[in-house]
């Protein structure tokens, strides 16, 4: 079967696009590893499929490797972008679901800002003998937290020091579903950097809700303040801290659109 689609990025972290309202679509873990595929398909780090529940727009969000994520912050800025231009061109203010909840979508004439879930801080984490070594060379401070999905947050002194194989190992092992890791490194109270392992994609050139976890951590900590600029290997992210909720703000590019034939 053909299947329309469009390629989105957002600071490089890259979607698959498909208007699934008429529930079309149901595909296989194997079919969305080919669609993701750099290779042999389109190529993303995502696959998001926007449908309809409870008479809302829906973001239904699947990783690369075909598991799905609870929430992803620059999928959620693709997904009212692609909305806005393929679907209903009239919103302004609207609601985007996905799994972790309702975030509430705003319209800039520069940017795309959404509401992210309230930071919920976790003290369970798997603390085995390895785990624990690996932590002690975060240099100056961790901490575990949620915002929609689960995030290790690691403040280093350089994030460069850190790789694919130190973070994949806390990503699968610091939570019994894994967990997205963030290299931070504080540059002053308004600007952060930020890198990002993602479960399912490994390193991505921007995560949405790993900056927003960042920020959170940080604000907590009283570090940074409540605008942050965060700067990730893609480009430039804004988040904001509000007393109910996160901001996560910054564009949001349609690619190109095409068709692609589906076995």
């Amino acid at each position: 079967m053909k299947i329309k689609f469009s390629k989105y990025q957002g600071c490089g972290n890259d979607f698959v696009i498909i208007n699934n309202l008429d529930n079309s679509y149901n595909f296989t873990s194997e079919q969305i590893q080919f669609l993701c595929d750099r290779h042999f398909g389109i190529g993303a780090d995502g696959l998001i499929l926007i449908e309809e529940r409870e008479h809302s727009y829906y973001m239904n969000y699947y990783n690369a490797d075909g598991s799905t994520a609870e929430m992803c912050g620059n999928g959620l800025r693709c997904s009212a972008d692609f909305i806005i231009k393929n679907i209903n061109p009239d919103l302004k203010n609207f609601i985007i679901k996905s799994e972790d909840g309702p975030h509430r979508v705003n319209i800039n004439e520069d940017s795309i800002e959404v509401s992210i879930t309230k930071p919920h801080f976790l003290t369970k984490i798997l603390k085995t003998e390895k785990v624990q070594k690996y932590l002690k060379q975060c240099i100056q401070s961790f901490g575990f937290l949620t915002v929609g999905n689960p995030h290790l947050v690691l403040l280093v002194d350089d994030i460069t020091k850190f790789d694919n194989n130190f973070c994949k190992f806390l990503s699968e092992n610091c939570l019994e579903n894994g967990a997205n890791v963030n290299l931070i490194k504080v540059n002053n109270p308004e600007n952060i950097n930020v890198k990002t392992f993602e479960r399912g994609d490994g390193f991505t050139l921007a995560c949405g809700t790993g900056a927003c976890a960042s920020v959170s951590y940080l604000n907590h900590l009283n570090i940074c303040k409540n605008q942050v600029t965060v700067n990730v290997p893609g480009g430039i992210l804004k988040v904001k801290v509000n007393d109910d909720s996160l901001w996560l703000s910054g564009l949001a590019q349609c690619v190109y659109q095409g068709e692609i034939e589906l076995n």
